[in-house]
């Protein structure tokens, strides 16, 4: 029962025979033995499991993170890393001791495109709908006209104008020398109106449009229609841009969790910048829908003639003449007799409300431009009307003319028709829906179509939003920076063909001032013109538009007769008459004409510039520019300042 006794005592561990103490480290890894070829083929396959993680139709951050792990270690990988390249761009890269990556996938490869094509459309099940058949047919002499207003808006633009209805049947007739003309609006206006949201990648958001149909007011008398109807946009995925439906990615979309789903959300703002809103189908939806098929052949059994009236929400009712804007029209198209295919109603910004904090000089600079392009646009007219811009939110289409020997309106012409048919056709998919449209017309209608302009029939609109995107507000900057020879474009700065501070009203969008606008107008007008011809016509005969403007802004006492106008006449016809001697020009008759209808249409305007009625206005867009653009010690100087 003693203790244990060591049989060896001898053999008793001495201090030179102790075992070495184990460092605090880790353990020294085993050296991997594979052979290159075993080591390459580890990371190939590595590669393709990283790959599939990453290409799974239910990929998040998240989820890739979880695998990575599990191919580390089925592989005997070094390391194996998710990288990050982008908002929405990931890569794994994985390593034993040399390295590969996969190539960069996107969670969500798919992004909003521009508007081109055709768009699905799926319409609102809730419409309001007044249009019972009128019981007065058109008796003796009697010469009425009727109006089918279209208007395509979004839901916003409708609940906070609830009357944008039923002010077609009272303050757009409103006018002198309309003798019971409100007490028979009702039988010569229909309104037809659209409203459009887009499909968006969350289904549950509220329905707007239901509210905003419900939200118009009405009128038992008036013959109107509201509906509703949902486009989707034309989604890409990949570098390649390939289209794909809303369901592929929406099934993507709702995989997506946290950071990753409000990244993909975001695709759906700023549509209007990334020229992803089909405006020309807006239009067309409403124009080529059963409502306004309809409407038409009422009013065409109490009428003699019948004109769709393309408006928008924010349009005011009121022309510039001073009466209702169907009241001015009716006067315009009874004055002319044969009622033309197309009349040019225009817009302004006179009567525009912008608002308490409104930059109080980028209200004068626009409504300036707006005025000078006005003016010119009557210079136009009488030459070339054809070249016009049709502005969508005023202008006439017919629709059914009754007089014999009259062109039919497109509603009773198998030309007209055909159009209507399919989608796009009539205004485009994209903005420039007006253009779109009048060249419609006048390639279906050829010898028979016909375009005027009735700026007394102009109506007031809005030139928001004020950003260089849209281009018609001309603001205190876009001076400063014209004459440093600077435009803003979408995306950076343009130089100007001459620094000049009166290019910020020239280059106002749509604005007939600018040579360009011309040049390009012109020849989508002009058959057989490409676009060398439009550089040509631009720099050779439609930039001096341009520099009467300069000429005009700097002296606006000048006339038509004053020495420096007629010097820059004078280059104008050499200009022309050197361009006739180039033998591309000489060699093709079609040019040539086009040569010589610019420049009658181009003294036309000069004259209309520096006529004796424009010398006012003349004089106020030079004292906006001195404002802007005189410095601090030329004025009356600083207040205040230092003692």
């Amino acid at each position: 029962g003693g203790p244990r006794r060591r049989r060896r005592p001898d053999q008793r561990r001495r201090p030179d025979r102790r075992r070495p103490k184990r460092s605090g480290g880790p353990k020294k890894k085993r050296p991997d033995k594979r052979s290159r070829k075993d080591i390459q083929r580890a990371l190939d396959a590595a590669l393709r499991e990283a790959t599939r993680l990453l290409n799974a139709e239910a990929a998040t951050e998240e989820s890739i993170r979880e695998g990575l792990p599990a191919i580390k270690r089925r592989h005997r990988l070094t390391r194996i890393e998710l990288k990050k390249k982008g908002s929405d761009t990931y890569a794994v890269m994985v390593a034993i001791n040399p390295s590969k990556s996969t190539s960069y996938k996107e969670l969500f490869p798919y992004r909003i495109d521009r508007a081109q094509g055709k768009f699905p459309i799926k319409r609102h099940p809730h419409a309001v709908v007044q249009l019972q058949p009128i019981d007065q047919p058109i008796e003796g002499n009697d010469r009425w006209i009727g109006f089918v207003v279209n208007m395509a808006a979004i839901p916003g633009e409708i609940t906070k104008n609830p009357t944008v209805a039923t002010r077609y049947l009272d303050k757009a007739w409103q006018g002198t020398g309309a003798l019971h003309a409100q007490d028979m609006a009702a039988a010569r206006t229909a309104v037809v109106i659209g409203i459009n949201s887009f499909e968006r990648l969350n289904p549950q958001q509220g329905d707007a449009i239901g509210g905003a149909i419900n939200s118009v007011s009405r009128k038992p008398e008036l013959l109107m229609a509201v509906f509703g109807f949902v486009w989707t946009p034309r989604w890409v995925k990949g570098k390649r841009n390939r289209k794909v439906g809303i369901e592929e990615v929406r099934a993507a979309y709702q995989q997506l969790e946290g950071s990753n789903k409000r990244r993909a959300e975001a695709n759906e703002k700023g549509l209007r910048d990334k020229g992803a809103l089909p405006y020309g189908i807006f239009r067309d939806e409403v124009i080529r829908s059963e409502y306004t098929k309809s409407a038409v052949n009422i009013l065409k059994e109490v009428n003699q003639q019948v004109h769709v009236v393309s408006q928008d929400a924010d349009t005011g009712v009121a022309a510039i003449s001073g009466v209702g804007v169907l009241r001015a029209y009716e006067k315009v198209l009874t004055e002319m007799g044969a009622h033309p295919l197309l009349t040019i109603g225009g817009y302004h910004f006179d009567d525009f409300d912008w608002g308490r904090k409104a930059d109080r000089r980028a209200k004068q600079l626009t409504r300036l431009a707006n005025e000078l392009d006005r003016a010119i646009r009557v210079g136009i007219a009488k030459k070339y009307p054809q070249m016009l811009y049709p502005t969508e939110p005023n202008l006439l289409i017919k629709a059914w003319d009754h007089q014999e020997g009259r062109v039919s309106g497109i509603f009773q012409d198998a030309r007209g028709l055909a159009l209507l048919e399919v989608q796009g056709l009539l205004f485009g998919a994209r903005g420039a829906e007006g253009r779109a449209m009048r060249n419609a017309l006048m390639k279906a209608f050829g010898t028979d179509f016909s375009v005027a302009y009735a700026p007394d029939a102009s109506t007031g609109t809005s030139p928001l939003p004020g950003d260089e995107a849209r281009g018609l507000t001309v603001t205190p900057l876009a001076v400063r920076r014209a004459a440093q020879g600077k435009m803003r474009v979408r995306g950076g700065e343009e130089t100007l063909r001459t620094a000049h501070r009166m290019y910020a009203l020239i280059i106002q969008s749509q604005s007939n001032a600018s040579a360009r606008t011309l040049a390009r107008e012109f020849t989508r007008a002009t058959p057989g013109l490409d676009e060398t011809a439009q550089r040509l016509l631009q720099n050779k005969i439609f930039s001096y538009v341009e520099d009467t403007a300069m000429l005009m802004a700097d002296n606006p006492s000048l006339t038509g007769g004053s020495p420096a106008v007629r010097a820059l006449k004078e280059r104008l016809d050499a200009d022309v008459e050197a361009l006739t001697r180039l033998q591309a020009v000489g060699e093709d008759p079609e040019f040539q004409r086009a040569v010589d209808k610019a420049h009658e249409t181009t003294q036309e305007i000069i004259s209309a510039m520096t006529a004796s009625q424009l010398a006012k206005l003349w004089k106020n867009i030079s004292l906006a520019l001195d404002a802007v653009t005189k410095k601090p010690s030329e004025g009356r100087g600083r207040r205040g300042g230092r003692r």
